[in-house]
């Protein structure tokens, strides 16, 4: 019985974060987006969960920080480089750098203004996320 309520509850927690994060679909709206999610190993052991929207057409990025399921933070990121092999994105705080793995795959290095350094796998948005760590 403890099992199934375990289950149960586990499955409403991930149908509230589905709802609850709607606000990450705004970011690419557009049929014609390509959508990756990563996991951010981050530095004190908590995952940050991210999604990249490619815009082919506009040859625009936008990326998306979830803290919360209400705080979702999105921003076009003015990269340098190729969205086809590898690309970056520095401000005065951080910066990332992604590369392409393999055409489903991307592999992302982030580093914030201490020199403190998190990776992460992205992979199409219908697609488990993949933490480093494992």
């Amino acid at each position: 019985m403890t099992h199934l309520k375990t289950r149960a509850a586990l499955a409403l927690l991930t149908a509230a974060f589905a709802i609850g994060c709607a606000g990450m679909a705004a970011a690419g709206d557009r049929k014609t987006d390509r959508r990756f999610v990563g996991t951010w190993d981050g530095f004190t052991g908590v995952p940050i969960y991210t999604k990249l929207v490619f815009d082919d057409a506009g040859r625009k990025l936008t990326y998306c920080n979830v803290q919360s399921c209400r705080n979702v933070n999105c921003f076009d990121m003015a990269y340098t480089g190729s969205l086809q092999s590898k690309f970056a994105y520095k401000d005065e705080l951080r910066s990332w750098k992604f590369e392409w793995i393999d055409e489903n795959r991307l592999l992302g290095e982030f580093t914030n203004n201490e020199g403190e350094t998190a990776f992460a796998w992205y992979a199409p948005e219908d697609t488990p996320l993949e933490s480093l760590t494992k």
